[in-house]
């Protein structure tokens, strides 16, 4: 019988087999088991439910080609770096780089850049005062050269 045929019909007796194979394929197969056995393509491999999976509804076991017994996907051994570790680490091998290509002489240039671009600053500010000033400075003279017109001195 047919795959899809199994998949219509039989869909409530039918199980998932999920197959890796050594060329990095996963395929998927739809088989209706016989007692704790299945048959793909020629190929028997046993099922029990401490290693099943439900997958839409539907009993699911993954394997490898070459192996009987399914995967416990949920057994599987623990990474012992979780991702968050995993992120930390990555992050402080990036600064690790930047300090060793560096190698100190950062430090200077850092200075001299900060150093550069506070005087930038002070000197902006400087230009910025004096120009908002100049026009007050600019009314008070031409108010006192007024005055002294008036008073006869120019």
């Amino acid at each position: 019988m047919t795959e899809s045929m199994i998949n219509l019909f039989y869909k409530s007796k039918a199980v998932k087999a999920i197959i890796a194979y050594p060329d990095k394929r996963v395929r998927t197969h739809w088989v209706i088991p016989n007692k704790d056995e299945i048959k793909v393509k020629g190929r028997t491999f046993k099922i029990n439910d401490k290693d099943m999976m439900l997958s839409g509804g539907v009993p699911t076991y993954a394997f490898v080609h070459d192996r009987v017994e399914p995967i416990n996907v949920y057994d599987l051994q623990k990474s012992l770096m979780t991702a968050q570790d995993y992120d930390l680490a990555i992050s402080a091998h990036v600064a690790e780089e930047i300090l060793r290509v560096t190698n100190g002489k950062t430090d200077l240039m850092m200075i001299v850049v900060a150093v550069g671009v506070i005087t930038l600053l002070a000197v902006g500010g400087l230009f910025y005062f004096i120009l908002t000033k100049f026009t007050e400075l600019q009314t008070t003279v031409t108010e006192l050269e007024r005055l002294l017109k008036l008073l006869g001195g120019m």
